[in-house]
């Protein structure tokens, strides 16, 4: 019997070659001595019973039959937890949910649906691929992802709808339409994770309390239809992007209907328009704003503060019907390094990025906008601010 006092209902069975086939109602634990499992029909977690995929695990998802007319999917496989769904994947061994075709931009599965219940999400070291949505949490007080590969996903890679708190760490998406969608949500992490070659968008916020995008890097996003960005978020209390890289998208970072935002200490480089916010409150400083093909900052309204960015090589710096704060992008003052600046401290000079490989976009002594930060904030670990 499980934890719970009900009976095991694992329904699988060991075949000739090696491979455990997988399929019914299920709980317990699956292990990578049993692996590969292969999915040949629909599966589900019932309420009350918990199911524990270990490191190393792997599931292929067989692809359903297709009609002899239009040869078309008859019913995708789905795979539902009512329960509990605990992933505990390694680094050197993560568990891996994908399609029998794994490289390609294919849609073979409907994805995980994870029904609203009172059990936690914990997310370890997970990969999916190959699903319609690779995972949809509806209704659980808490998410946890952490080192999680979402990629080639037909429509999106996560949608969490109404919850209490969610984090993300260390987690990628690539090639899914939308990367990570989320509604509803109290308190949203998203840390160290990279959203990359995403047609539509990397992030989508929409009436989430307090938003929190730290040290991400999106990249390629915005060759489809719809939005087209990095970040959208709308209909949000607070909203802080610090220290991410945004590079190569349509456009970096926008929203509407945002009571107080900051965005600090990113770089914003080579999109179309760098950001596009309208909030109550917006604070835009210590920034790296340059390359874009169209406008550096686009139609900000309402009561903000431009201050100590560099801003450089973009077609527009700024463009706003309503008007920008006086000063901005007069030189009229000088800042600690001796360079000419608006009073707001921002500097309009060439980045001189040294960067290479990884790290493209790396700064050094020679840039402008070292020590060109506010002296009143906490300096960064090199010293410099």
């Amino acid at each position: 019997s499980d934890d719970n006092g009900g009976e095991d209902t694992l329904s699988v069975y060991v075949d000739l070659m090696d491979e455990t086939i997988l399929y019914g109602t299920i709980n317990g634990e699956l292990t990578s001595d049993h692996s590969p499992y292969i999915l040949i029909d629909n599966v589900r977690v019932p309420d009350e019973q918990s199911l524990e995929i270990g490191p190393g695990v792997e599931i292929i998802v067989s692809q359903a039959p297709r009609d002899t007319v239009n040869h078309e999917v008859e019913r995708m496989r789905s795979f539902t937890v009512e329960g509990e769904l605990i992933v505990s994947g390694e680094l050197n061994q993560p568990v891996i949910i994908r399609g029998d075709c794994p490289e390609q931009f294919t849609e073979h599965w409907k994805g995980i649906d994870i029904l609203p219940g009172e059990e936690n999400v914990l997310l370890s070291f997970l990969n999916v691929s190959n699903a319609d949505t690779a995972l949809y949490i509806r209704n659980r007080d808490e998410i946890q992802m952490i080192g999680c590969g979402i990629r080639y996903c037909e429509e999106t890679g996560v949608v969490i709808d109404t919850c209490s708190i969610t984090y993300f760490d260390d987690c990628v998406f690539e090639y899914t339409t939308f990367g990570l969608e989320t509604y509803h949500i109290n308190e949203l992490y998203i840390n160290e994770s990279r959203f990359n070659n995403c047609p539509n968008i990397g992030v989508k916020s929409r009436f989430c309390n307090d938003v929190q995008v730290f040290n991400n890097e999106f990249k390629d996003i915005g060759y489809g239809r719809d939005l087209e960005v990095g970040v959208t978020v709308r209909n949000a209390t607070n909203l802080t992007i610090m220290e991410n890289l945004f590079h190569r998208n349509r456009n970096a970072i926008e929203g509407n209907q945002v009571e107080s935002s900051l965005i600090q200490n990113n770089t914003i480089t080579g999109n179309i328009i760098g950001i596009d916010l309208h909030a109550d409150t917006i604070v835009i400083k210590q920034n790296i704003i340059s390359d874009h093909s169209g406008w550096g900052i686009y139609q900000c309204r309402s009561n903000y503060l431009i201050q100590n960015n560099l801003v450089a090589n973009n077609t527009g710096n700024f463009r706003s019907r309503r008007g920008w704060p006086e000063g901005l992008a007069i030189l009229d003052s000088v800042n600690v390094n001796g360079d000419s600046c608006d009073t707001y401290g921002n500097i309009y000079l060439p980045t001189n990025f040294i960067g290479f490989g990884p790290r493209p976009f790396a700064t050094g002594s020679l840039s402008p906008g070292i020590d060109a930060g506010d002296p009143e904030e906490s300096p960064d670990p090199d010293g410099s601010v």
